[in-house]
């Protein structure tokens, strides 16, 4: 199985008013809130107030906290193979004598 590589970001202010339509559409046909920790995180990030009634948004996600939002970059296996090999390779012409 294949699955293809994406961004991921925590939380995901790229879809923001996705989730908040998808959230509204769950809590009226069940009657409870989805998704509970985006939904914190976006009110803690003052993009919405929540209260008995619902959901009011406040602001929208802006560029910068949507790149904040996105996790470290992490290496493909194979290219940490090929930086990880090229270091120990360049310690070891630089120090042929000491452990690698």
């Amino acid at each position: 199985m294949l699955h293809q590589f994406h961004d991921t970001f925590d939380p995901p202010f790229q879809h923001f008013r996705d989730i908040l339509r998808n959230a509204g559409l769950f809590h009226k046909k069940w009657e409870q809130w989805p998704m509970p920790g985006w939904l914190v995180a976006f009110e803690w990030a003052g993009l919405i107030a929540s209260n008995e009634s619902g959901i009011t948004v406040m602001n929208e996600p802006d560029a910068a906290q949507i790149e904040r939002a996105r996790p470290l970059r992490v290496p493909s296996p194979c290219r940490l193979r090929r930086i990880v090999g090229s270091r120990l390779y360049a310690r070891a012409i630089a120090d042929p004598v000491a452990p690698v």
